[in-house]
């Protein structure tokens, strides 16, 4: 799996922008399911999941309920 993980500054194409550490992958990284946690994480916990998803890390109870 590839993945980035670095300080950076984005505008998307809909307009939002920021700064901060930005995590870049490719959308089928992550299930549909793993896609509908992400929908239901509060935002500063949704880096941490896909992080750990890309990591292999298999335990994520932590955000799955």
């Amino acid at each position: 799996m590839t993945y980035a993980l670095r300080p950076e500054s984005y505008i998307s194409e809909d307009g939002n922008y920021g700064s901060g550490m930005l995590l870049t992958f490719s959308y089928d990284q992550l299930t549909e399911d793993q896609w509908g946690v992400v929908d239901t994480l509060a935002d500063r916990d949704k880096m941490s999941y896909a992080v750990a998803i890309l990591k292999g890390q298999e335990d994520l109870s932590e955000w799955e309920d």
